[in-house]
């Protein structure tokens, strides 16, 4: 009966914590993750296994606008104050100039209450541009682009395929 009230009455309402997670070679350990949180989260990723440490700070999305112009741009903004992503997305971009491994961005949501696993999607882009300071740093991502995709993916040629016969 408590359930059924709490639900009725969204009493039990939790707000989910967004988490950032930039993975590279480049970073290190591999990644560095960022809660939108007042304390740091040690979190399980999705395959269950796998707990991270996400850093305590200010983060704020801007999730993509909706439109017909296919632009899937996502920023995120990280309050810098312990500057640790500022000297890392340096690194980064280092180890880009170099070798040319970008960066990804994963973002995810948990629930303060369950922290074994993210709620919902998780959502991947590569990143396109940084900028960061002393107070602030700015990400911005991409999803992979779906209009410039040929449909099939897969090609059927006759050389690769044998047996296969043009009408």
């Amino acid at each position: 009966m408590i359930g059924a009230l709490e639900q009725a009455y969204a009493s039990a309402v939790q707000t989910p914590v967004l988490t950032v997670r930039l993975v590279s070679p480049g970073l290190t350990g591999g990644s560095i993750a960022f809660a939108q949180s007042y304390r740091d989260l040690t979190a399980t990723l999705e395959d269950g296994v796998t707990s991270v440490v996400f850093e305590a700070s200010g983060a704020a999305i801007d999730w993509p606008k909706a439109g017909v112009e296919g632009a899937e741009d996502i920023g995120v903004r990280l309050e810098n104050v312990s500057q640790r992503a500022r000297h890392e997305i340096k690194a980064a971009k280092a180890y880009y100039r170099q070798t040319g491994h970008s960066v990804r961005m994963e973002l995810r949501q948990y629930l303060p209450s369950d922290l074994s696993a993210p709620v919902g999607g998780i959502y991947k882009a590569l990143v396109t541009d940084t900028q960061v300071d002393r107070n602030v740093a700015q990400i911005k991502g991409a999803f992979h682009l779906m209009i410039d995709m040929v449909y099939p993916r897969r090609r059927y040629y006759a050389a690769k395929y044998p047996g296969l016969e043009y009408a």
